[in-house]
């Protein structure tokens, strides 16, 4: 890795709650009946309207502690990456069954059945104008993601990025597709955001790192115990008062012999005062 990058902000929404640098909660009722102000007290119409995968995906952002559009403009210096498996799937269904009741599908629903919809909600909230992708890389879609927004900044066309790992389905599209654990309300829908910045763009904001990210050369990835994903990020920097770093790795694709580059997050402690 070329270029030294820090985590400077997170949010998540998951099964067990949400939280993040500005929150911290328990999630209330089933998905599909999300109210914003149980997250924020910072206004949003839009929230209601949105598809289920989206309203995830806001709120984890908004857990972050984003600042609002101001006005107007437009921050091209930060891009967004969202990784998804699920994709749309869940308001596809929802579309479909639409058809048997109008024949052209309900208008409210069609411009949700694209993946990439949750990153324009972002975009319009936040006022970003940077580089975007959404990835579909199977279950490996959260890393693939953190992998693409590291790739955006050490190429120049960022100076941060938010990278989102997100799945969501209502409960009965969940059981549908088989999706969480059966008789789990919620195990399906998740998304973790996180905020990549260089350390001159967070050293210029005065934002506080809590997390460093470098990657390994090639490792035998099937060797190593303590893989992880992107809801562990969360967890652990959740946690941010141990005097002492932890550490977890996640794989990057590997070759056919089962090598392959790990990314690594390395939480920073808690500085006491006077230190």
């Amino acid at each position: 890795m070329k270029t030294n990058l820090y985590i400077t902000s997170f949010g998540f929404i998951d099964s067990s709650g949400f939280g993040g640098t500005g929150s911290k909660g328990t999630v209330c009722g089933l998905p599909e009946r999300f109210r914003w102000r149980e997250f924020s007290e910072r206004p949003y119409e839009r929230f209601g309207r949105l598809d289920i995968l989206s309203k995830h995906v806001l709120v984890a952002c908004e857990s972050a502690d984003l600042p609002l559009a101001e006005d107007g403009g437009k921050n091209h210096g930060t891009g967004i990456v969202l990784g998804t498996q699920s994709g749309s799937l869940s308001v596809d269904a929802d579309y479909y069954r639409s058809t048997a009741e109008i024949s052209c599908g309900s208008p409210a629903l069609f411009s949700y059945t694209l993946p990439n919809i949750s990153i324009g909600e972002i975009a319009a909230r936040y006022g970003i104008a940077g580089p975007n992708s959404c990835i579909m890389a199977g279950s490996s879609s959260g890393t693939a993601a953190l992998r693409e927004g590291i790739r955006i900044i050490e190429g120049g066309e960022a100076e941060s990025c938010i990278v989102v790992a997100a799945d969501a389905a209502s409960t009965e599209n969940a059981e549908l597709f088989g999706l969480g654990r059966a008789g789990h309300a919620g195990a399906s829908c998740f998304a973790y955001a996180f905020v990549l910045e260089t350390s001159e763009r967070a050293d210029t904001a005065h934002r506080k790192p809590r997390a460093v990210v470098s990657w390994t050369g090639p490792a035998a990835v099937g060797e190593l115990d303590s893989l992880s994903g992107p809801g562990d990020i969360c967890r652990m920097l959740m946690d941010g008062e141990k005097e002492k770093p932890d550490s977890i790795m996640l794989p990057l694709a590997t070759s056919r012999s089962g090598r392959g580059d790990v990314i690594v997050i390395e939480s920073l402690p808690e500085r006491k005062a006077g230190s």
